[in-house]
Parts: C-alpha cells; structure tokens; sequence
C-alpha cells in the first residue's frame, strides 16, 4: 500500500486499541493473517528478533509450523516488509 492512501485511510477511520494495525497495514485477509502471526510470535519473543530469526519465522509459516493449514510464500509482501527492517 502507498503511503499516500495509509495516510487517508488513517485519517478516515480511527483505530481502537483494543484492534490491531493489520486492517489498516494491508489490503488482503491472508496478508492480515499473516501479520498477526508475526505480532503474536514476535510477542513472545519479547519484542525482539534478529534478521535470522525472522527469516526463520519465513520459512516456518511458509512450511505451515506457525499455524495449522495456514501456509504463506515469503515471497510475498509481508515477509519482503519483515526483511527490509
């Protein structure tokens, strides 16, 4: 999503603290699944994680570890979002 419509889409809809920022982040549902996965495992790893552990948690996902039946392609955008921090 371009910056330019997170911006008017952020101005249009105030999020509650009680929802996360995944609905505003990205477009698609699995993408929004995806990204809570990542909050709740970077959760418990107490909000820290190294490039190598996030590329772990790529490969994890995308071998169907972190969720049952739910599956992801680091190639898409989540995990392309993940490695560039």
């Amino acid at each position: 999503m371009r910056l330019g419509r997170l911006g008017r889409k952020a101005r249009f809809k105030l999020i509650p603290a009680e929802e996360d920022i995944s609905g505003l982040l990205f477009e698609h549902e699995k993408t929004r699944q995806a990204s809570r996965l990542f909050l709740e495992w970077l959760k418990k790893n107490g909000g820290e994680a190294t490039r190598h552990e996030v590329s772990r948690f790529g490969f994890d996902l995308q071998a169907r570890k972190i969720a049952e039946g739910f599956t992801f392609r680091r190639e898409n955008s989540l995990y392309i979002r993940l490695a560039d921090l």
